[in-house]
């Protein structure tokens, strides 16, 4: 596999006990953990980091979830809110009423994702300073407490700068292909031949023409929003280590 991709980025949700609950499977950790050793046996120097979404469960773990990330030998990892939207991901109308609300960082806990922040800046200064932890805390308040923050009515969405649906695409198990990871389909490989033959349709054309992600009601809500510099697309995020993909995300702040 190492040979066929750049890097693997895996899905962190905390320590040991937060992760096996959230994940809702016995053993999830060790699991994982297990699945870095096998890489990292494969190829010792190959890229391999964490991306760590931020809920009501483990919005109190941050710091815990860094030495998680350690603890498992990755090279670093990243933070993001939850987004809670009915149809991102995938989810489709998986998710039963009243679920996202569940797993959104409440009003009633701001308070202690903000108390987590302070912390994790204090005692993971090393993290913040080597990129170990790609995002500068800055950032996170803005873009995780501050969106959890508007998400509970208590202010406004920090407005971004985003080229994903321009620059990127997402390519879903059975060959549907979005712009990005939160906006409808624009069709699929496997019905319209490739997936160049998707992204040059008209109707894919004629929807990118008319995206405004400074107004749009999905992408000011986005929590994962991407914004390459002219230059970058040529280059694989692995090979330009975590301080340059801090830039990257930065340019989309």
């Amino acid at each position: 596999m190492v040979r066929l991709v750049d890097d693997v980025i895996v899905s962190l949700d905390g320590p040991r006990d937060v992760h096996d609950a959230i994940r809702r499977v016995p053993h999830a950790f060790d699991r994982l953990a297990g699945g870095v050793r096998a890489l990292r046996t494969a190829a010792p120097s190959f890229p391999v980091s964490a991306r760590s979404t931020v809920q009501r469960a483990n919005a109190r773990h941050l710091r815990e979830t860094v030495a998680a990330a350690r603890e498992m030998g990755l090279d670093g990892i990243s933070f993001l809110a939850a987004d809670v939207s009915p149809g991102a991901f995938g989810r489709g109308d998986s998710w039963p009423q009243g679920e996202g609300d569940s797993v959104a960082v409440g009003p009633e806990d701001l308070p202690f994702l903000a108390a987590e922040l302070d912390a994790l800046e204090r005692d993971c200064a090393a993290e913040l300073e080597s990129g170990f932890i790609v995002e500068p805390v800055v950032r996170l308040r803005a873009r995780i407490l501050g969106h959890f923050t508007a998400h509970a009515g208590r202010g406004e969405f920090a407005p971004i700068t985003c080229n994903a649906p321009w620059v990127s695409a997402v390519i879903e198990a059975d060959g549907t292909v979005r712009p990005c990871f939160f906006h409808p389909p624009l069709g699929n490989v496997r019905t319209e031949g490739s997936l160049e033959a998707v992204l040059n349709s008209p109707s894919a054309i004629s929807w990118r023409n008319s995206l405004d992600v400074g107004t749009n009601p999905v992408c000011k809500r986005c929590v994962c929003n991407l914004n390459l510099r002219e230059g970058e697309l040529d280059e694989a995020p692995a090979r330009r280590g975590p301080r340059a993909r801090r830039r990257q995300e930065e340019g989309a702040s």
